[in-house]
């Protein structure tokens, strides 16, 4: 996916609990994307620097509630549409596409 068709009017919400590597996989993937991307957990001053150079926000909330940080998150930005996801989760290229072309079509 190129820099002009990444997706502006969602906003995605992610719930970090400590998932480790992955994190910064699964936000590169999502990056592609997705231009706003919101990560929420503890203090991880290594994963939050790597994310915010690479253009993400980082949302420091302490809690084992992935409710919790998902709304500590929606309250951050401002966005019509959101999609929640955990910290371990990996979205497929089919849903991607899908989300996409949806986008497109309600926003266009």
């Amino acid at each position: 996916m190129n820099s002009s068709s990444v997706i502006k009017n969602i906003s995605i919400i992610v719930a970090y609990r400590n998932s480790g590597r992955h994190l910064l996989d699964m936000f590169i993937d999502l990056k592609l994307w997705f231009s706003e991307i919101t990560i929420v957990g503890p203090n991880c001053s290594k994963n939050s620097q790597k994310i915010k150079s690479l253009g993400g926000k980082w949302v420091e909330a302490e809690s084992c509630s992935v409710q919790t940080l998902w709304e500590k998150g929606i309250q951050s930005v401002h966005s019509e549409w959101y999609l929640l996801l955990e910290g371990s989760e990996y979205i497929s290229t089919v849903l991607k596409e899908s989300i996409a072309e949806v986008s497109n079509l309600k926003f266009n």
